[in-house]
């Protein structure tokens, strides 16, 4: 299960006799944070990135693809092949 909340520390898991943070409800499935790449929030997620990785919310996320069409990031060089996945026809990565 993937848990995506940006609660103080301590409020929705417990130690494991390490002193780990784990998950409630998820024995042994560590607590792991990032912090968003917009605002900084502090996201604690268990098990697998949540979708929005890195981001806290929707609204940073936007916030991001806003500054990418406003030019506001740029790639600083010219891309060559290996920087471009191969895509078959059906869609999928080769």
């Amino acid at each position: 299960m993937s848990r995506n909340t940006t609660d103080p520390p301590g409020a929705a898991g417990d130690r494991d006799s390490a002193g780990s943070e784990t998950a409630a409800g998820n024995e042994g499935v560590p607590i792991r944070t990032y912090r968003c790449s917009i605002c900084g929030r502090t996201v604690r997620y268990a098990g697998g990135l949540p979708a929005l990785y890195p981001f806290c919310c929707e609204r940073c996320k936007l916030i991001d693809l806003g500054r990418w069409f406003n030019e506001e990031y740029s790639i600083d060089r010219d891309l060559g092949p290996e920087d471009i996945a191969d895509i078959r026809e059906d869609g999928s990565l080769a």
